[in-house]
Formats: structure tokens, C-alpha cells, sequence
């Protein structure tokens, strides 16, 4: 009853969560996530925005399938772009979640702790990288065919900088 009280109440009922862009395909699980052959792997995915836009959240799709016991967490990181490969710079100080990976062929959400604005028109990258895990153990990220006509996807891996694959989305 108190109008002091009800002010000071936190809700998020009036929080509604957007989805900007999508890749709603994933024909394949050959995206590495973790160590083969005794070299670890990341993956990217490029974006752009149609608008300004305050982010909350950002999800990716596990596999179906895993290399030996990968175990830890993931972390999904939002950068800048740099020549049109990952430039290794937060896009904001914020744009960083640590999330643990729920199952095969799941969706994995990361909600922000704090939320942040991006620009429209940018390219920024969806990095996914994990725990370092023992020789040949990994989990696989889905992807498709080039379905996302305003981005691509790269990877890294040991030893070597971001190779962009225009050809696949994740």
C-alpha cells in the first residue's frame, strides 16, 4: 500500500526482450569449441543491427554431439570489429557473460548483468570461446550454410589469428 514501497519495488514486467537478428538454421555441428588435436578453437559470428539498440541477452545453439567430456563454461563475448575479423575489444565494458553449456543441441542463453547500447549499421562479433580442455575434447557450435547475408563466421585456433569462413554462419 505504501506508494514509497511500491516505488522501490524491482520488476521486470515491463522488460521486453527483442530479437534483432537471427540464424535460425543449423544444418551442421563442425564448429569446435574447446581442444582438437591439441589445439583450442573459438568461434565468431559477425553482426550488424538494424537500429540503435539496447542489448539484455544473447544465445547460441549447442551441437548434438561432443568430443570426449568437456566440462567448464563458456564465455560469449560481443566485440569490436578489426578489418572484418574479431578485434579482441569488448564492444562495451559490459558485453561479456560467462555461461555453462546445458546440453547437446540446446540453446544457450547468456543474460548481461548489466545491460548496454550498440549502434546500428556496425559490425560486431559474437565471440564463443570455453575452459581450456584436455587433448581432443570439445563441444561443437551449430551453424549453417551462409544463410546470414550481413555477417560470416571465423575461427580461431592455436597458434594462428582469426581466419574468417564467408561461406558458413554460425
Amino acid at each position: 500500500d505504501n506508494a514509497a514501497a511500491q516505488a522501490a519495488y524491482v520488476t521486470d514486467a515491463a522488460v521486453t526482450e527483442v530479437v534483432d537478428q537471427q540464424q535460425t538454421g543449423y544444418q551442421y555441428t563442425g564448429n569446435t569449441i574447446g581442444d582438437e588435436a591439441g589445439n583450442e578453437f573459438r568461434y565468431a559470428q559477425s553482426f550488424q543491427l538494424s537500429g540503435a539498440k539496447t542489448i539484455t541477452a544473447v544465445e547460441v545453439r549447442e551441437g548434438n554431439a561432443k568430443v570426449g567430456a568437456p566440462t567448464g563454461s563458456w564465455t560469449l563475448r560481443i566485440e569490436t570489429d578489426s578489418s572484418g575479423l574479431p578485434s579482441g575489444t569488448l564492444a562495451n565494458a559490459n558485453a561479456s557473460i560467462v555461461v555453462t553449456p546445458p546440453g547437446t543441441n540446446t540453446i544457450i542463453k547468456g543474460t548481461f548483468a548489466t545491460t548496454f547500447a550498440l549502434s546500428a549499421s556496425t559490425t560486431y562479433w559474437l565471440v564463443i570461446q570455453c575452459d581450456d580442455q584436455a587433448n581432443d575434447v570439445h563441444w561443437f557450435v551449430s551453424g549453417d550454410d551462409n544463410d546470414y547475408a550481413s555477417g560470416t563466421q571465423a575461427y580461431w585456433k592455436t597458434g594462428l589469428n582469426w581466419t574468417a569462413q564467408s561461406a558458413y554462419d554460425l
